[in-house]
């Protein structure tokens, strides 16, 4: 995991998966880590993650293009 960097972090999976939607939609890979913690409810987090030559483009895109409002 040493080549891609985390750019999102929610505990709301269906806005990690339109964050790497965005992405996506752009020509930037990116995956979702689940952080959850299947013994317990509610605990944990989702990551997106995209490589490291992708980080600030990213990082812009999902400032400038996502909203959950």
């Amino acid at each position: 995991m040493k080549e891609w960097q985390k750019v999102y972090e929610t505990d709301n999976p269906h806005r990690a998966e339109i964050v790497k939607s965005v992405l996506e939609s752009t020509g930037i890979g990116s995956i979702i880590l689940n952080k959850k913690d299947s013994s317990l409810n509610n605990f944990g987090f989702y990551q997106v993650m995209v490589s490291n030559e992708n980080v600030l483009e990213s990082i812009k895109l999902i400032e400038n293009e996502v909203s959950f409002e």
